[in-house]
């Protein structure tokens, strides 16, 4: 007989409890499927607008107290305030000074200028609004300002970091080659204009794409809104990277670059234009001898215009008549 089909032997009753095991959780699964279904049809029956089947006021309490800042969030607030009230106050006067004081008004306080300018659009308009978005996790500024606000970070960040830029090739082109350097203020506004139209064209896609998505619908609340954009993953992640190789690899190849080669020509023992210098030094030699000889020759012809002032008789006429000459030579000679 087969064991399988002997109710007296041991395969048999494995088998048995095996199909009992697999009829149990048959059923348990009907049963969970049917709670669900009743669960649904109790939330249909019950009109549930959100997955906890709360009223929208309970609904927006637990929302709320989500969003709210923790105690430690206060604190990091705290330091955000003062950074941006000492930030605003000390490039204000940077500029206010540079731009009312005349004689400050040099080349490289032009830089500075600049820099100032930019460093204040930073705090003015990254430091808050980024606080606040990430605080409360919610975009609390409407449609425009998120094109606008966001617009408006990317040229400012982009015109501190591309200054910078710029005064480090202004400093190395000053301290390497200092003969050759010869910066004007045209030339440090064109350049400053540069900074700015380049700051202007790579932001413009912050103004196309950027939108405010809700997190509800319908909007319940705006809490947990968010500044976003249309465009897709891909598309983003491109223009996120061509932002990192514009605004940070270039520049710190730029400023790593120059500084070190600063670096270099400070610590060598050769001063940088010496050598022009030497050639400088050998033709101003050259023409302060020259003005010399000059000068030695003028008495020279004073006294042959004059004249010898002793008589001069026939036999010694020839003397007499080179006579100035000889005075000349030897004054050349001393």
């Amino acid at each position: 007989m087969d064991p399988a089909t002997d109710p007296g032997s041991f395969d048999y009753v494995d088998h048995a409890d095996a199909a009992t095991t697999v009829a149990m959780a048959a059923m348990a699964a009907i049963a969970a499927n049917d709670g669900a279904a009743d669960g649904t049809m109790m939330m249909a029956d019950n009109n549930c607008t959100n997955e906890y089947c709360v009223t929208d006021e309970e609904y927006y309490e637990m929302i709320y107290r989500y969003v709210f800042p923790k105690w430690y969030d206060w604190i990091i607030f705290c330091i955000y305030m003062i950074v941006f009230v000492v930030g605003l106050i000390g490039n204000f006067l940077v500029c206010y000074v540079v731009l009312r004081v005349n004689h400050m008004q040099t080349v490289t306080n032009m830089f500075i200028l600049n820099l100032a300018a930019g460093d204040f659009m930073v705090i003015l308009i990254c430091l808050m609004p980024t606080l606040l978005w990430d605080t409360w996790e919610t975009w609390f500024f409407g449609y425009a300002l998120c094109k606008l606000v966001l617009y408006l970070q990317n040229v400012s960040i982009s015109v501190s970091i591309l200054t910078l830029s710029a005064i480090a090739v202004e400093r190395w082109y000053a301290i390497c080659h200092p003969l050759k350097f010869n910066s004007t203020a045209t030339r440090a506004k064109l350049i400053i204009a540069c900074i700015w139209m380049l700051s202007f064209i790579i932001s413009v896609p912050e103004l196309v794409v950027n939108y405010v998505k809700p997190k509800f619908e319908p909007e319940l609340t705006r809490l947990l809104s968010q500044c976003h954009v249309w465009w897709s993953a891909e598309s983003d992640m491109v223009y996120r990277c061509t932002l990192l190789a514009v605004l940070y690899v270039m520049p710190l190849l730029l400023m790593s670059g120059t500084y070190t080669l600063i670096a270099q020509c400070l610590w060598s023992n050769t001063i940088p234009g010496a050598q022009q210098g030497a050639v400088y030094k050998a033709q101003d030699q050259k023409m302060s001898l020259k003005s010399k000889g000059t000068s030695a020759v003028e008495p020279a012809a004073v006294g042959r215009d004059a004249g010898p002032k002793c008589p001069l008789s026939s036999s010694s006429s020839e003397s007499a008549l080179t006579w100035p000459v000889h005075i000349a030579a030897r004054v050349q000679v001393k």
